[in-house]
């Protein structure tokens, strides 16, 4: 243990800092903390390795459903060693940055990638079952992350909103694109 005590600025919050052997497998890994005859446990992504690894992926419109997904649906997937750079606006691109998504060997259109935020947005390729188990990789410069298994459904219903919407109290016809309303750069998440 490197330090443990009272965090600065902080009332009431400590702060823990370790070193983790280096025997320990990247991914998520439990971590305990005894103090005082109290017990706190907490899941901590260690990012030991340069390749990815996938934490978990949920449905990219209401962020729920957990480890589900759907042909065709749009799925944000949480993961570690993506690198500082941000990509948006990638559909229907299949890699950004040596970045890359697949489902049982399918490479997945990207949509978003964010090194900082950790995670990518991509769409379920529709050639997918619509039942079963999956396995998703996401690849970096390095090489291929860890194996996750999505369960896959026939419909995960997200929902999501566009910001381009025809005017509701308007008589006027509506002159937009109907594919601006589906277009992802104007997109956003109930």
């Amino acid at each position: 243990m490197k330090f443990a005590g009272l965090m600065r600025g902080f009332f009431g919050l400590y702060e823990v800092d370790f070193a983790v052997p280096l025997e320990v497998a990247p991914g998520s890994q439990p971590v305990i903390v005894e103090a005082g005859g109290k017990t706190a446990r907490s899941i901590l992504p260690l990012k030991g390795l340069a390749v990815p690894w996938v934490c978990s992926v949920v449905n990219g419109a209401s962020l729920r459903f957990q480890g589900v997904a759907s042909p065709g649906s749009i799925v944000s997937i949480h993961v570690t060693n993506l690198g500082s750079k941000e990509g948006t606006n990638l559909f229907p691109s299949l890699d950004f940055q040596a970045k890359s998504v697949t489902f049982n060997g399918v490479p997945a259109p990207l949509l978003t990638v964010s090194g900082t935020g950790e995670y990518i947005d991509a769409l379920a390729p529709s050639e997918m079952p619509v039942s079963g188990v999956d396995t998703m990789k996401v690849a970096n410069e390095f090489g291929a992350g860890n194996d996750f298994s999505l369960q896959m459904a026939a419909a995960e219903p997200g929902i999501y909103r566009s910001c381009a919407c025809p005017p509701a109290a308007s008589t006027a016809p509506w002159t937009g694109s109907p594919l601006s309303a589906c277009s992802f750069p104007s997109l956003r998440r109930l």
